[in-house]
């Protein structure tokens, strides 16, 4: 996983670490995760931590270095940790800094840590970082694959539903099926205007410990957030509520007084909410609404975000299993696969405010009919001003980001609401760009081999691409004296030669440039040193408090 993939991935599944991050001028800065001298290893200068954990708490760290590629050899790289820094600090510094500064550290004892990431081995790369969608403006729509249209409904909506099927079937149904997640939003018009936007968003999964979490703008435009029928309300000194199985954190405030969140649930599905006020025809408060999910979701995906499975163009797959073509008019689009998705209102997860229901939204979605009107055939000037469109340009030349913008400022006559526009789709365009996955090596390969002098060692390093198109090629930026590596076939031949010795190994995607990197660190023993695989006999003699390794096996036993 590359550091833009980590950034990209940033809801579903990493968040960056606070104490390792890019451009902190702090003097301390990645200072647990530096290089040791002498041993041709990199520092780091951010690490990313995963947002979910296994069932034991335990979360995975990434590290990068200057270049950001990721480090898998030596004290830079990342391991995995015990015990979640956020969750469970106080664990996280016994179970997990504390045995890494005894052993890596605090001493000069080389065997002492090669012994802590024998049993703690750097976190290796990964393409299953999930996709992205999401939902913005007058609605315009992402999906998890891709694709891109826009859906002018006013009602209840299933957003994102993962099914909990094996093998799911093309057509949904919340009868017979069973989902792991369920997501819904609310969109209604614009007062004297012929948008309309997203004003409620509702979620859960099917644990049994979880209640539903809701987000709405109110009839008096204050946004509430509860979960279940409790309202939860951050205060100066609360960032952040922790359920089983859920976090709700308040990020960055915006200028009108509202806050963006992010909810992240344990099973690998995040969504942040972006607040925005718009000021035509009058002051009040949208949504824009962001996903993220982990890459075991693939094939699994339901609603208005579409199917999940690495094709793009079955993205608009109506309730029924019917796919809708791509290229269909906005009125098609509308009428053939938007409307579909409309929520059974015995299954709302929605808080309904006097004189509402579920029912009533379930009657404005047959009801309500927009304009179908594409305001980009028009040409207004004072709106490709606003987003930044040269006045030349045609529209068939314009990105997501700007033909989004001017859709929304033509509709609303808002330039904060089109400018936000601008923002999200930019947003869309950066994940999709980022989200392409370098070369992959064997995931059978060591990163650490024990060996007696003279063993011939043979290891097949090839890499490929999932893109058949690619060419990938071969660089050993570090190897063993007297190795040799085969660079078209992958082949890697070393006779063993006493002491410590590294490959390290660089994958090049030729068409997108994007680098993957494998190291291998080699222990290489005397013939008669007996204790070449014996660890019970290393940790007898090793002089680390006894509490210390306590903690590094039990770690190993989990």
């Amino acid at each position: 996983m590359t550091r833009r993939q980590a950034i990209a991935a940033g809801r579903c599944c990493y968040v960056p670490d606070r104490q390792y991050s890019h451009g902190n001028s702090n003097a301390n800065n990645c200072w647990l995760h530096q290089a040791r001298s002498g041993r041709n290893e990199s520092s780091a200068v951010e690490c990313y931590v995963s947002i979910t954990s296994n069932r034991h708490g335990a979360e995975a760290e990434c590290c990068y270095d200057a270049a950001g590629t990721i480090i898998t050899r030596g004290t830079g790289a990342g391991t995995d940790n015990r015990y979640g820094q956020t969750k469970s600090p106080v664990q996280h510094f016994f179970y997990d800094t504390l045995p890494y500064l005894q052993c890596c550290m605090m001493n000069t004892s080389i065997e002492e840590c090669n012994l802590y990431m024998y049993y703690r081995p750097p976190r290796r790369s990964s393409n299953t970082m999930g996709e992205n969608g999401r939902i913005w403006g007058d609605p315009h729509f992402g999906t998890l694959d891709g694709n891109s249209y826009t859906f002018n409904g006013y009602g209840e909506y299933i957003y994102l539903a993962i099914s909990n099927a094996t093998a799911p079937s093309a057509a949904f149904n919340s009868n017979s099926s069973s989902f792991i997640f369920m997501s819904q939003v609310r969109t209604g018009p614009i007062a004297s205007s012929e948008a309309t936007v997203t004003k409620a968003f509702a979620a859960r999964t099917n644990s049994i410990d979880d209640q539903s979490i809701s987000v709405t703008i109110s009839r008096r435009e204050q946004l509430v957030i509860r979960r279940g029928d409790e309202i939860l309300e951050f205060e100066d000194n609360i960032d952040s509520f922790f359920f089983p199985g859920m976090t709700i954190a308040r990020l960055d405030s915006n200028m009108n007084g509202t806050s963006n969140f992010r909810i992240s649930w344990s099973i690998g599905v995040t969504i942040e909410i972006s607040v925005i006020q718009i000021s035509s025809p009058s002051k009040q408060l949208v949504l824009n609404v962001a996903a993220s999910v982990a890459g075991i979701f693939r094939g699994k995906t339901y609603g208005l975000l579409g199917t999940y499975d690495g094709i793009a163009s079955n993205d608009l797959r109506s309730k029924n299993g019917s796919i809708i073509s791509s290229n269909a008019t906005i009125e098609q689009i509308h009428k053939d696969f938007g409307i579909t998705w409309a929520i059974d209102p015995t299954s709302s997860l929605f808080y309904y405010e006097s004189n509402q229901s579920a029912q009533f939204f379930e009657q404005m979605n047959r009801a309500y009919l927009p304009s179908f009107t594409d305001p980009l055939l028009t040409n207004n000037s004072t709106s490709r001003e606003v987003c930044g469109i040269d006045a030349a340009s045609l529209p068939s030349s314009w990105d997501m980001a700007e033909r989004t913008c001017y859709y929304d400022l033509s509709k609303t006559n808002d330039a904060n609401f089109a400018e936000a526009s601008l923002i999200a789709g930019t947003n869309v365009l950066w994940d999709r760009t980022f989200q392409t996955n370098p070369p992959s090596f064997n995931s059978a390969l060591p990163i650490r081999m024990n060996l007696r002098q003279d063993d011939q060692v043979n290891l097949n390093l090839s890499a490929s691409s999932e893109y058949p198109s690619h060419i990938v090629e071969l660089i050993a930026i570090g190897a063993p004296v007297n190795s040799t590596l085969n660079q078209t076939t992958g082949i890697f031949t070393w006779k063993a030669i006493k002491g410590e010795h590294y490959l390290s190994i660089q994958a090049r995607d030729k068409n997108s440039t994007l680098i993957s990197k494998h190291d291998i660190d080699f222990n290489v023993k005397a013939k008669d040193d007996i204790n070449i695989n014996s660890t019970t006999n290393r940790i007898t003699a090793m002089t680390t408090t006894i509490v210390v390794m306590q903690v590094i096996i039990s770690f190993k036993k989990l």
